[in-house]
């Protein structure tokens, strides 16, 4: 079964970052940090280490909470509930990655990462689906949730970003696709190793974060093993700009003649430019790095009608507008299999925000 690692921040309304520090002290609670948070209303913050989902990984969350209510930290609408999930599985034992990551941040060292603990991170395919399938269920997500965290400028929905979200082609314009940081689902951290899902409410109550939790988790696992089919063909349509660098350099000319119709010899671009033989060929090594080998097609002077005695000034390159290529195994999602939030939820977890939605309905009326 696939397993994402966690990570939550959880905001408070009533004490301080000292108060806290002693209550874990008391507590023997290790690896936690503690901060203040700029946020109007928000008097301190608490990050927890990247946690596996195991019984020892709930144990600690449990300690966290017992010692929160010890000295009776409160929430106010003001406080959030973030969760980061790592962008990749873990590839480690649950219980032996979180026992570590306490260490880690304990230890003030870097969090875990790399191949001893993470598989390859998600597919473009894997994101965007995870941030359809939020998108589109808003509406139920939101009654979830208490109302103040509906709309709310910290973690604004992105239900009129759908037609771009799934006209994303790669993670840069997904990421435009959404608002950037103060995003239900927000993708500007993913080159810290997650995704955060910002859109739950300040507590301090480790059932209501235990659910939210596992929620996610299961979002992102069944649309990883469910949705995702990874033995595609995929046709790519490839283009070339029309004029990418800067007018009437060098580079430009060389550009623009290689890229008519049947390309430009090494004695045209000479004749155009005032520059050598090597000279071209140097800029055109520049172009093939910049824009790719696939872009470029050499036409050796043998293919022009010449022989090898004929100097090696009588190549020619042509660079392609346009052309296509077929990418294999290439993970697409699926049509075929359930889209809905739910699917996958075990039983008790479903019936926990049925009744939740059910106790919110009339606060939210």
């Amino acid at each position: 079964m696939t397993t994402h690692a966690f990570g939550i921040e959880l905001e408070f309304s009533n004490v301080t970052p000292t108060q806290i520090l002693g209550a874990f002290a008391v507590a023997g609670i290790e690896g936690m940090t503690v901060k203040t948070d700029a946020t109007p209303g928000v008097t301190a913050e608490i990050n927890f280490p990247p946690l596996a989902s195991s019984p020892f990984a709930w144990r600690y969350v449990r300690q966290v909470c017992d010692a929160l209510a010890s000295i009776n930290t409160t929430v106010s609408t003001a406080c959030g509930f973030h969760v980061h999930v790592s962008n990749a599985p873990i590839n480690a034992a649950a219980a032996a990655f979180s026992r570590r990551s306490i260490e880690a941040c304990h230890a003030r060292q870097p969090f875990l990462s790399g191949p001893d603990w993470f598989d390859d991170p998600l597919s473009v395919a894997e994101v965007k689906d995870i941030l359809w399938r939020y998108t589109m269920a808003q509406s139920t997500i939101d009654a979830m949730h208490p109302a103040s965290r509906t709309n709310n400028r910290y973690c604004m929905p992105l239900g009129d970003r759908i037609a771009q979200i799934d006209r994303a082609a790669n993670l840069g314009e997904l990421t435009a696709a959404t608002r950037g940081k103060f995003s239900t689902v927000n993708l500007t951290t993913w080159s810290r190793g997650t995704i955060e899902f910002r859109q739950a409410a300040g507590t301090v109550e480790f059932d209501k974060i235990e659910q939210w939790v596992q929620f996610l988790l299961n979002l992102m696992r069944w649309t990883t093993e469910q949705r995702i089919d990874r033995s595609a063909d995929v046709t790519v349509e490839h283009t070339t700009p029309e004029r990418p660098h800067r007018a009437g350099s060098r580079i430009d000319v060389i550009w623009r003649l290689c890229r008519q119709p049947g390309g430009a010899d090494v004695r045209d671009l000479m004749q155009a430019t005032g520059t050598t033989a090597v000279n071209i060929r140097a800029r055109i090594s520049e172009l093939r790095a910049a824009h790719g080998d696939e872009a470029i097609i050499t036409h050796t002077q043998q293919a022009n009608g010449h022989t090898y005695g004929d100097g090696d000034d009588l190549a020619r390159y042509e660079i392609r507008d346009r052309w296509t290529t077929t990418q294999r195994g290439v993970p697409t999602r699926r049509t075929d299999t359930l889209a809905s939030i739910w699917a996958g939820l075990g039983d008790e977890q479903f019936e926990f925000w049925q009744n939740r939605m059910e106790a919110l309905a009339p606060r939210r009326a």
